[in-house]
């Protein structure tokens, strides 16, 4: 059990090595945001989770991809301490990776990080291995078959709570996940949302706009746009934009 007062630390550099952080959401409430150089998350001693990870996804990197292994253990960036992976034991929940290691097979360091538990969360096995990560591998074949970055931001809807715990940490059930696509270049973004159990890879049946998603988990995404570009891109989603086929044409699946 955490005892540490809830904390928010304020971080007023919106860029790190020089780079703006498009990726970016809102500073949430009593939480904890932590910036790293390829990645960021906001963590919510609430309910022993992050309530999001941001991250940009290059073309270099889903080139790159592959099986990573790592150790999950706590992260001892979190000052008020994260859920440890004795939490998950008997808990019959995938401990699902918020951003996939395999992302940033290329950075080995930050690769490691992702396997830290404030980018884990409970998730249904089936979800996880058949929608959560089948979802990442379409992205992937977004950036290189479109040649463009995307950025992304994804957690669980914590404005769903109350919810059951388990483990000592006393960590959250979700009941659904949400993420967040930003493609800057061609100014354009989409938004999911799945209830935390098997979902069809169908996944336009789970899109919606920036600004429909918004209203649903509460976090105000990509908050470093201009204010006109912003709203210009969060308010518009269409099904033919995406090319919803990509995964198949890049890896034959």
């Amino acid at each position: 059990m955490r005892t540490l007062p809830f904390i928010m630390l304020a971080w007023l550099c919106l860029s790190v090595n020089g780079q703006e952080r498009t990726e970016l959401p809102a500073e949430q409430e009593r939480e904890e945001l932590i910036l790293r150089d390829h990645y960021a998350f906001s963590y919510s001693v609430v309910y022993e989770l992050s309530s999001f990870v941001a991250y940009n996804l290059t073309k270099e990197a889903a080139l790159k991809s592959e099986e990573v292994k790592g150790k999950n253990d706590e992260d001892e960036g979190v000052s008020t301490g994260t859920a440890d992976d004795k939490d998950y034991k008997k808990s019959g929940y995938a401990m699902g990776q918020l951003i996939p290691a395999e992302n940033f097979a290329h950075e080995p360091e930050t690769a490691d990080k992702l396997f830290l538990m404030s980018n884990i969360a409970p998730m249904n096995p089936t979800f996880y291995t058949k929608s959560w990560k089948n979802i990442e591998k379409l992205f992937r074949a977004w950036t290189i078959q479109g040649e463009i970055d995307l950025y992304i931001v994804a957690g669980p809807i914590l404005a769903d709570a109350p919810f059951g715990t388990f483990g000592d940490s006393k960590v959250s059930i979700p009941e659904r996940y949400y993420k967040a696509v930003l493609d800057l270049k061609n100014e354009r973004a989409v938004g999911f949302v799945f209830k935390n159990s098997y979902a069809q890879n169908i996944f336009y049946k789970y899109a919606m706009s920036i600004d429909e998603l918004e209203e649903i988990t509460g976090i105000d995404f990509f908050v470093n746009l201009e204010d006109t570009q912003e709203g210009k891109i969060e308010k518009h989603y269409a099904k033919e934009d995406w090319d919803w086929e990509a995964a198949i044409n890049v890896y034959g699946e």
